[in-house]
């Protein structure tokens, strides 16, 4: 009998798509215990995620990715959403990540830098331990439709994001010797700018702008509106930057601040914001209580804050999360008719990149640990 890992894996795709999986090692189910009235909603929006997949190939669901199901391998799924794709080119884009890694930790020139009491050298270092199981599995989830070359960039990219931080503006203000890293960055700048036309420059706009860091939270909220407005800024939803990078997978054209796509868009970003707060919550919560770090910027504990509810905020929080995929759901029906085939490609786009961020909060290191690994 093979080990719970390897069941696992090959249980998530159909036989033909099988030899494309990357294998999954880690299972985190962080809402283990939840009132039995708890039932997933129905969302029309699954159906015709699968439906338009069964008769054509639009770009939102290409021959880059293969479809997987977390629930078939026994995998937490804590979402209504059944959109759940997974890159073909895993390997390339995992290497480009790691390659990346390295670069930073023996960069003399960007390695000593400092990001919250660790220079850089020392952040990349710890981020190359485990890699397969972290944060570079955002890119094959969130955004499987990407061919080879683009899924390298997004890995890159999200390098960038989890190295650099608020340091990204270090490269319009300054020209370091041409260190390998540095001409790996202005490679991949160059790279997404190949792609402006079809979302290249809008990764490299918003990617500017998410690592701008949002000042420190006010003392005190006034209520959960205010502090998802916060919120969805510090969780990388700040100007779009994971809805770029959705649109830069499909090569869109879509004008995502359009005002037809605004509703859609801040509950795209509500969504990020309470799938990443229940899946840290445990782990932001002890770095707390043992003064690691000065705020505890997560949903699960402002509800518990704000709406008096002690030990119940993981399970309002869920509950606000389902309700945003209804209106998810609602507002595409709404607008069924009105949109265009490139901004309807983007939503169902969208939806997958969603339905991928939940998956990695279960999948990867970052949250469980290895309390959470498959034997």
């Amino acid at each position: 009998m093979g080990s719970k890992s390897d069941i696992a894996t090959e249980s998530l795709a159909s036989p033909a798509d099988k030899r494309h999986l990357f294998p999954v090692q880690y299972s985190y189910n962080y809402l283990d215990s939840l009132p039995e009235f708890f039932r997933l909603p129905n969302l029309k929006l699954n159906d015709a995620f699968h439906e338009q997949a069964a008769c054509s190939a639009p770009p939102f669901l290409s021959t880059n990715a293969i479809t997987i199901s977390p629930e078939a391998a026994g995998l937490p799924r804590w979402t209504a959403l059944n959109c759940f794709r997974q890159s073909k080119h895993w390997n390339a884009a995992l290497a480009a990540g790691i390659e990346q890694l390295k670069l930073f930790a023996a960069d003399d020139f960007y390695g000593e830098r400092t990001r919250k009491g660790q220079s850089f050298r020392q952040v990349s270092s710890k981020l190359l331990q485990n890699a397969e199981n972290g944060f570079l599995r955002f890119t094959l989830y969130m955004f499987p439709e990407c061919n080879e070359h683009k899924a390298k960039l997004m890995a890159i990219v999200m390098v960038y994001v989890f190295v650099f931080d608020g340091f990204i503006s270090h490269l319009r203000t300054q020209a370091p010797a041409k260190t390998p890293l540095q001409v790996s960055i202005e490679k991949t700048i160059r790279d997404l700018q190949s792609y402006a036309a079809r979302g290249g420059q809008d990764v490299i706009d918003m990617l500017v702008e998410f690592c701008t860091h949002p000042p420190p939270p006010p003392a005190q909220f006034i209520n959960l509106d205010e502090f998802l407005a916060y919120r969805r800024d510090d969780a990388a939803v700040r100007q779009g930057y994971v809805l770029a990078c959705t649109k830069f997978s499909i090569g869109s054209s879509v004008e995502i601040n359009s005002p037809k796509l605004q509703t859609l868009v801040r509950l795209f970003g509500n969504h990020i914001v309470y799938v990443n707060d229940l899946g840290s919550y445990e782990k932001e919560k002890r770095a707390y209580d043992e003064g690691k770090v000065e705020y505890l910027i997560n949903t699960v504990h402002m509800v518990e804050e704000l709406l008096s509810v002690p030990g119940q905020g993981k399970t309002v929080t869920y509950g606000l999360q389902l309700q945003v995929e209804c209106d998810i759901d609602a507002e595409i029906g709404r607008l069924k008719g009105e949109l265009t085939d490139d901004e309807y490609d983007f939503v169902m786009a969208c939806v997958a990149t969603l339905a991928g961020n939940v998956l990695c909060s279960s999948i990867m290191d970052r949250y469980g640990g290895d309390k959470a690994k498959l034997s």
